[in-house]
């Protein structure tokens, strides 16, 4: 009973504003960092962060701000995305492997133990989610250069289409009724077309994760304790 009583042993300091409170979960939000900078406008008459709210004015201009909040969801979501591939694109390989040494009859992902078709939808659908983030955050726009004339340039636009292209690709090449009388009439070149093209697909989905982690942090305006730091990338 006496536990019960007993006064909190680090209770708050009273001379602290809830907004200057210690917190490990929540960053300040750039709307309360907004009404200090107005708040010492009115008080001073000076406002020593013009250039940064300038910043933003900027972003909201061109419908380009994205709030630390947002900034930190998208950001554990392409984490996620990234974490949950890599598995998928592993087993996916391990059975092309299998297959490569003669096992042309099991349909199934021996460490997984989904189906193709399983691991497949789960891949598309998280390249679904992939693209779907970089087509609202796509890379700024480059002075001269315009889709379809540099062939050579590779932005979001290209990744997303490269990868919907290999991603449909798979989706008909590794369909029973098509799979098993290509290995029967020609199993080294269906398999090495087949791999080449998991290979690519990996390839361009784990290079499209760390752009996009950019252009979403582009937006972010860097005012006083709305950076992101708590976000670190994983490790492909």
């Amino acid at each position: 009973m006496q536990a019960h009583n007993q006064p909190d042993r680090y209770p708050e300091p009273p001379y602290l504003k809830p907004v200057d409170a210690p917190s490990s979960q929540n960053p300040v939000s750039d709307r309360v960092i907004l009404e200090r900078f107005r708040n010492q406008y009115r008080q001073t008459g000076r406002c020593d962060s013009l250039a940064i709210l300038a910043e933003v004015a900027r972003l909201a201009y061109q419908r380009q701000l994205v709030s630390p909040k947002q900034a930190e969801i998208l950001l554990e979501e392409l984490e996620t995305i990234q974490l949950q591939l890599l598995p998928l694109f592993n087993d996916l390989r391990d059975w092309l492997d299998g297959k490569q040494k003669g096992d042309h009859s099991s349909m199934t992902l021996s460490k997984s133990g989904f189906g193709l078709l399983e691991c497949l939808t789960a891949i598309a659908e998280l390249v679904d989610r992939l693209t779907a983030i970089a087509r609202n955050h796509p890379d700024a726009p480059e002075p001269g250069v315009e889709e379809g004339i540099a062939l050579c340039y590779v932005n979001t636009v290209k990744q997303v289409n490269d990868l919907r292209h290999s991603l449909a690709y798979l989706n008909q090449a590794l369909r029973p009724e098509r799979l098993k009388p290509a290995l029967s009439l020609q199993p080294d070149l269906t398999l090495r077309t087949l791999e080449d093209t998991v290979d690519e697909l990996q390839y361009i989905a784990l290079t499209l994760i760390p752009r996009l982690r950019e252009n979403i942090m582009r937006k972010v305006p860097q005012l006083l304790g709305s950076v992101i730091e708590n976000s670190t990338p994983a490790n492909p």
